[in-house]
């Protein structure tokens, strides 16, 4: 039969077999051998498998299969890999993972701000963003974050540390764009500015009928 695999909390993979779930002990001579999970509690199962395939069947249990627990690190599996590979609104992201999910699962599946921070954690996994400062003094911006995907530089000014520290954001494209406009408008806000800056602003131009963002900044 095919091989099933559900992630842990820490990303090991584990073996589902039958409703219960081992994982990996050790690795000899192209055979890889699992132990129940619930080894600490008692539970000496254990299996092996060999080129994708079961080699050697689980032994007895002595505690019943866990079907719910199972469903659960299921959807949250999915979570995980549509956070990695998705730009979805946590939001969707959840909705999307609770879909038809039987009353029981609903029971043990964590909270939406808990999933919210799963979700958070697998993207800054996936793509090595940088821990959160703690300070403007502490905000360091990877090389990668100050540029576009096509290589154009994004950020084109940092006033450097201190409490009053400015960044701005566009491109010499955007410049030339905004350049051409007749007409700019600007536009600030508190309440969606990120934490540790006060305001974050928008600098818009008005072409050919349609009004373009084309500078950001954040004070």
């Amino acid at each position: 039969m095919t091989l099933e695999f559900i992630k842990s909390e820490k990303g090991k993979e584990m073996l589902l077999v039958k409703g219960f779930l081992f994982y990996k002990h050790e690795e000899k001579k192209g055979i890889t051998y699992w132990k129940c999970t619930q080894l600490p509690h008692g539970c000496k199962s254990r299996c092996s498998t060999e080129n994708g395939e079961i080699k050697t069947q689980p032994g007895l249990h002595d505690h019943p299969a866990d079907a719910t627990n199972v469903e659960v690190r299921r959807r949250i599996n999915v979570l995980k890999e549509s956070a990695r590979n998705t730009q979805d609104a946590p939001s969707q992201i959840v909705a999307a993972a609770s879909v038809n999910m039987p009353k029981a699962v609903a029971g043990d599946f964590p909270t939406p701000l808990r999933l919210t921070r799963t979700i958070q954690k697998a993207r800054v996994a996936a793509t090595g963003a940088p821990r959160n400062p703690n300070s403007l003094n502490d905000l360091v911006l990877p090389v990668s974050y100050t540029k576009t995907l096509n290589g154009e530089d994004f950020l084109l000014f940092d006033s450097g540390t201190g409490a009053d520290r400015v960044l701005l954001f566009s491109t010499e494209t955007n410049l030339r764009t905004l350049s051409q406009c007749k007409h700019w408008y600007a536009d600030g806000t508190f309440k969606a500015s990120p934490p540790l800056f006060k305001q974050v602003f928008s600098i818009h131009g008005f072409k050919s009928g349609f009004t373009l963002p084309l500078v950001y900044g954040l004070l």
